[in-house]
């Protein structure tokens, strides 16, 4: 018994280039989009220390 052979058709080190690859990119694109929220909250006056 047991589940039927399937043919492996994975390649380990393609998949994995290609998640570096996009873990790359999001990234590169957190940080450009929290540089620019914390600009966009300065213009509104959010985030600047009470004295």
């Amino acid at each position: 018994m047991g589940l039927p052979e399937e043919e492996d058709d994975f390649d380990f080190a393609e998949r994995s280039a290609s998640l570096k690859t996009d873990l790359e990119g999001q990234t590169a694109e957190k940080l450009w989009l929290n540089k620019t929220i914390l600009e966009n909250l300065d213009k509104v006056g959010i985030g600047q220390k009470v004295q």
